[in-house]
């Protein structure tokens, strides 16, 4: 009877495959295994939370995207990866979920530059994430009582190992370097709290990554007129919004569009379109349709502009003291963000810019998207009426 019941038990246990145990095959590639299953989660949530408004148009303001985001789908995303170290394979799909999420969330399309997404949404790349969680868990072991078997293998494995190795403590010590951190085996033989240890560490990748994003920003043309505003944990203030009008949500697609340099006009699908494609503005034909043509100088759009216009120009009179009189570059940079004009300069001027300059350069923008749309039969509205006719 004991033999019949152990030979029971023995079957049972060849049918548990490692799956149900919540683990991976060794045979198979961990990291992109791994990876690919963080994604399908995240993308359930993703569209769990649709019904709360968590897309692009149409739905909640960008900035409370982002914080439900941050708070409902990145830890889904990021679960697991600070233990299984991701290649270069499984990193490469993370980084195109991750990106292409931020720009749907932000109305934006996928050619917009990455940096512009980050100073927008005031997120880390998606690498930065996964070192921070690599570090800190690297923090907690390091910092735990030297009686306990994680710290006893750290220890020996960050004395005895080569950088060859594959061993994970190994690959945190490189992560350590990339950053310019203190050697973790400086931190076995002192005594140290984990707060300390992450307010140090992680801030100094947090500080790596501040000042890696601003400059690759210089590096793209199509982000000339995006104010260089990067905090982290805090979205920028274009898409910073107090209220929850759906009419002043709607407004912001088009703004951040042109302020990130991805807004189409024609001179950008004369320059991108293989085909024979004339830049010459639809509305005036006047000239090449530029940035500085449509929100300028376009004449057909002088009725919707110019009041509009004017008064921008004596607000930021106004604010800036300065002369009424800007001439285009600048009344350009300033249409396009606003906030160019606020760096080390007061908090009354950056609550006069977000109060009152910023909502009529929105509302600008928006103006003159609708009336192009409408005269050049673009609007999406107007296309589906006509189509149920």
């Amino acid at each position: 009877m004991i033999r019949h019941f152990l030979w029971m038990i023995g079957k049972c246990l060849q049918l548990i495959k490692p799956h149900m145990l919540g683990y991976k095959d060794r045979t198979v590639n961990t990291q992109l295994v791994t990876a690919e299953e963080n994604i399908k989660k995240a993308r359930r949530a993703l569209y769990s939370l649709m019904a709360s408004g968590l897309h692009g148009e149409n739905g909640l303001d960008p900035s409370t995207s982002i914080s439900t985001f941050r708070t409902y789908v990145m830890p889904i995303l990021l679960y697991g990866l600070d233990v299984v170290m991701t290649n270069s394979k499984s990193l490469k799909i993370l980084q195109s979920f991750y990106k292409k999420t931020i720009k749907q969330i932000l109305s934006l399309p996928i050619s917009t530059a990455d940096p512009a997404i980050y100073l927008l949404s005031g997120l880390l790349p998606i690498n930065a994430e996964i070192d921070i969680k690599i570090i800190t868990l690297l923090g907690n072991i390091l910092c735990s009582d030297k009686s306990t078997v994680e710290w006893k293998i750290a220890n020996r494995q960050l004395k005895i190992k080569s950088c060859k190795s594959n061993s994970w403590f190994i690959d945190a010590k490189k992560i350590c370097f990339k950053y310019q951190l203190t050697d973790p085996v400086e931190f076995l033989d002192t005594i140290t709290t984990k707060e300390t240890w992450k307010r140090s560490m992680v801030n100094k990748i947090k500080t790596y990554w501040h000042r890696k994003i601003l400059d690759e920003k210089e590096h793209f043309n199509s982000l000339q007129y995006l104010s260089p505003i990067y905090s982290l944990g805090h979205c920028h203030p274009l898409i910073s919004i107090s209220t929850s009008d759906p009419k002043i949500i709607q407004k912001l697609p088009p703004r951040v569009k042109i302020a990130t340099g991805v807004y189409i006009l024609q001179s950008q699908r004369a320059k991108y379109n293989s085909n024979a494609v004339d830049p010459t503005c639809q509305l005036c034909k006047n000239g090449e349709e530029t940035l500085s043509h449509f929100l300028l100088t376009c004449v057909t759009l002088d009725a919707v502009r110019k009041p509009i216009l004017e008064k921008i120009v004596r607000t930021a009179g106004r604010i800036f003291s300065e002369s009424n009189r800007l001439n285009n570059i600048e009344l350009l940079r300033l249409i396009c963000d606003p906030y160019n004009y606020c760096k080390n300069n007061s908090d009354q001027i950056f609550d006069n810019i977000s109060k009152i300059l910023e909502p009529q350069c929105r509302k600008m923008l928006h103006l003159l998207h609708t009336t192009r749309y409408r005269l050049l039969g673009l609007d999406t509205k107007q296309l589906k009426k006509r189509r149920k006719v």
